[in-house]
């Protein structure tokens, strides 16, 4: 119940600096009308709001919250309708991944089987275009415990038996 409790202050502080990016549309953003001018200043926020509060989290070994802070930056971000030509959602997602790595290193195995549930939910977000791209190599790309890689090979095997390659099943 602690951990829900520090989720709801982390998400609220997180809401509320969302809020303030938004506010001024001159210089950050105007989302009512779906586009984000400056939007690399936007990312970079969010980029610091993790850095500065995750390193804590960490030292204190609390993992799950940890994660829950990086997942509700990058849904965050990922979730904004923006021109990231500038480059700064990658720079977030890099961040996130950096965040993700860490967090792993420290995680025991309830953890870790609670952090794979969460990517291997969200390899297909519909308004996360580029977000899901990053979910999707990280959950494929990390070295996961062996049970998490058998599951690997299932998602991939259900994934190609939808594009309809069936020859290439797992056996």
């Amino acid at each position: 119940e602690a951990m829900n409790v520090v989720d709801r202050n982390l998400c609220k502080m997180l809401r509320k600096a969302v809020e303030l990016l938004t506010q001024n549309r001159d210089t950050i953003c105007c989302v009512r009308r779906n586009y984000v001018r400056e939007a690399y200043d936007f990312f970079i926020e969010l980029e610091d709001f993790l850095s500065t509060r995750l390193p804590q989290l960490l030292e204190t070994e609390r993992i799950m919250e940890a994660f829950s802070l990086s997942c509700m930056v990058f849904e965050t971000g990922m979730e904004q309708n923006v021109d990231d030509s500038d480059g700064g959602g990658s720079i977030l997602a890099s961040s996130c991944e950096d965040a993700w790595q860490a967090i792993l290193n420290l995680a025991d195995p309830q953890e870790e089987r609670e952090i794979y549930a969460w990517f291997a939910s969200h390899t297909k977000v519909p308004a996360w275009d580029y977000g899901s791209e990053v979910v999707e190599e990280f959950l494929f790309g990390w070295e996961w415990s062996t049970p998490f890689l058998e599951q690997n090979l299932r998602l991939l095997d259900t994934e190609l038996a939808k594009e309809g390659n069936s020859e290439y099943r797992m056996k």
